[in-house]
């Protein structure tokens, strides 16, 4: 028994992305995006960020952008979502390459609710470090 213990602990460390965030983890950022919206209040999302590797410009960038967005309307639905392979892929603007700060594991999917036919879906990718679960920012690539 000890030695599958041990063997476990040994897997987490070397290959920490093969273990999935926690159900806990999940239900911790739905609920907490779920408040932000709710009560419009960026700062709940802002406490969610992974900031590593963004520049300043970018940080006030997405704390302007989130307090609109969290003011746009009522959340219908917070759910989490599997990423995609095409989730961690980075892209070129400006000549700048950029890539994710955290490899992205799953997305937190945001649908509001719309008084026109049309939904509006918002979705954040979401890494993992240190078994909790940060919305993931781009950052540039060298």
């Amino acid at each position: 028994m000890k030695r599958l213990i041990l063997i476990a602990c040994m897997l987490q460390i070397i290959v920490p992305g093969a273990f999935a965030a926690s159900a806990k983890e999940e239900a911790r950022i739905v609920a907490l995006v779920t408040k932000a919206f709710k009560n419009k209040d960026a700062t709940v999302l802002s406490d969610l960020y992974c900031w590593e590797g963004v520049t300043k410009e970018e940080h006030d960038e997405t704390l302007k952008r989130d307090k609109e967005l969290v003011k746009s309307g009522q959340v219908e639905k917070v759910s989490i979502i599997k990423a995609t392979k095409e989730d961690n892929e980075g892209y070129v603007h400006n000549s700048v390459k950029y890539g994710p700060n955290l490899k992205i594991i799953s997305n937190v999917e945001i649908k509001m609710i719309t008084t026109k036919k049309d939904e509006s879906t918002w979705s954040f990718p979401l890494g993992e470090k240190s078994g909790k679960l940060y919305i993931v920012l781009p950052k540039r690539v060298k």
